[in-house]
Order: structure tokens, then sequence, then C-alpha cells
């Protein structure tokens, strides 16, 4: 498999890929939200409109975002995720799909601070949690379909306090006394 930040001229279209859903999604949302909160410039009763959807938007993706990062948390036990990778989709998506996802949220933003600078003091100003929907969209992408590589941890030995003896699991911390022996990766351990 292609490297997805290589920059190939075979980058999969976001048409063509998984999670092309989340994509649609997320400029339908961008969309939603533009028509209704430029609306409000021309027309300032349709605040009744502007101000459900933009919550709705912040809600829906608030939802998506911890649903994300519950995602994200269940693959890290197999693979190497960070939060920069599953919501910034840095290492493990194509450029088109960064970039799309990042066009939906810039989108979201510019018309949010738009806006509402040009309204300040007035509902418009909901507007700028609206763009949580994109953000936690593509955090979902990421999750969901993101190419991440396996983790590389080495399981470590802990040994009881009472006994010293190895109790064959992996707690990430020693309680038994340091021998100066080195550890699985060759260091002396601290102390």
């Amino acid at each position: 498999m292609a490297d997805p930040n290589d920059g190939e001229p075979n980058d999969p279209r976001p048409a063509s890929i998984e999670g092309s859903a989340l994509l649609r999604a997320a400029w339908a949302g961008a969309a939603m939200f533009s028509v209704s909160a430029v609306s409000v410039l021309a027309v300032p009763a349709l605040v009744v409109v502007s101000v459900p959807v933009a919550m709705l938007l912040f809600v829906a993706g608030t939802v998506a975002f911890v649903s994300a990062y519950w995602q994200g948390v269940q693959r890290s036990r197999h693979d190497a995720i960070s939060v920069a990778d599953l919501f910034l989709l840095m290492h493990c998506a194509p450029r088109s799909v960064r970039r799309s996802f990042f066009g939906a949220l810039l989108a979201q933003v510019a018309v949010a601070m738009t806006t509402a600078a040009m309204r300040p003091y007035t509902a418009l100003a909901f507007g700028v949690m609206a763009p949580m929907w994109a953000l936690g969209l593509a955090g979902l992408w990421g999750a969901r379909y993101g190419a991440f590589p396996p983790r590389d941890d080495e399981p470590r030995r802990a040994t009881t306090p009472s006994t010293g003896t190895s109790t064959g699991t992996s707690t990430g911390t020693s309680t038994g006394t340091s021998t100066g022996t080195p550890t699985a990766k060759g260091r002396p351990p601290p102390g």
C-alpha cells in the first residue's frame, strides 16, 4: 500500500474511498450552515432557523468527536495513534481526504467568523460553534478508516511487591527493586 502522504498521482478522490459519506456529510453541514447564517444577514427574522442549525451542528459534531475519540482509544490497543493523527488526519489519510475535510472546516470557520463579525452581539455568535461538525467528522473518518501503523510495544513484565516474582502481565510500572540489569530496550533501569 502506498503512503497516504506521498502525493502520488493515483491519490484517490474522496468519492472513491471508504468513508466518502462522512466527507459528503461534512460538506452538507458546511453548506447548510453557510446558507442559514448568510440568510440572516439579509433577513434577520431567519435567525430562528440559523441558531438551531448552528446548535445542531455543534451537538452532532461533539457526539462525532467523542465517538471518534472512543473508537481511536479502542484502535490504539493495536495501532499507534496520536490525537493529531486522529483528528487532523496528519499521517493516516490521503491528501484529498484531508483537504476535503479541512476545506469544509475552513468554510464553516470563515462563514461563522464573518457573519458574527458583521452582526456582533447577536445570535449569529452561535455560529462559531458549528465548525465542530467538520472537526468531529474528520476525527470519525480517522478513527474508522485511517491507516495507522501497528504498535511496536514490547511486553513488560511486572513484579509483585510481596514476592518479587513476575506476574506475566503488563502494567507499565515495576514495583520490584532495581538490580542494575538492562531493561528490554538495553538501558539500565532508572535509580
